[in-house]
Order: structure tokens, then sequence, then C-alpha cells
């Protein structure tokens, strides 16, 4: 059963194969054809690797910014922190030398 299908797929191959034959002008327009489609997908790869390029640039400067933003935020921390500090420095110190001039 299997030879039987696999030699009616052959046969079926040879005689389709036989009705796509090209003359060979048509054989070189097809071949021409091929060079041009190589050629533009040459500049299309060509295009994309740029595209890339500019992917590339912009994650590194984006990655440029995070760490900025990051060191911005350690900034504004520190201070916010200091200025607590400060304040809660001198609330007590004044609150220490009112409670000497009371005693």
């Amino acid at each position: 059963m299997r030879k039987g299908i696999f030699l009616t797929l052959i046969i079926i191959f040879f005689l389709t194969s036989s009705l796509f034959a090209l003359t060979p002008a048509q054989e070189q327009e097809l071949f021409k054809n091929i060079g041009e489609i190589r050629g533009q997908l040459y500049q299309i790869n060509k295009r994309f690797e740029a595209v890339d390029k500019r992917f590339d640039d912009m994650n590194k400067r984006f990655d440029q910014l995070h760490t900025f933003l990051w060191i911005l935020s350690g900034i504004f921390t520190t201070l916010v922190a200091v200025v607590i500090g400060f304040a809660y420095w001198d609330r007590r110190t004044i609150l220490t030398k009112q409670k000497k001039r009371q005693d």
C-alpha cells in the first residue's frame, strides 16, 4: 500500500516538473530577478542593522538616565534625612537649655 502511494507521488512529481520546465530566456530572467531580490534584501538588512544600532544607542541612553535618577533620589533622600536630623537635634538642644533654665 505504501509503495503504491510512494510510486504515485513520484510519478505525479515527475509529470508536474516537466510541465514547469523553463526556457533559457526564462531562466535568465528568473536569475536576474533573484539577483535583484537579493540586492533588495541586502539593503533591507543594512537598514535593520542601522535601526538596531539606534536601538542600542537608545538603550545605553536610558541606562544612563536610569543611573542618574538613582543618584538624584539618593541625594534627595540624604538631604531629607539630614534636615530631619538637624531639626531633631536643634529642638532637643533648645529643650535641654530650657529645662536647665527652669531648674
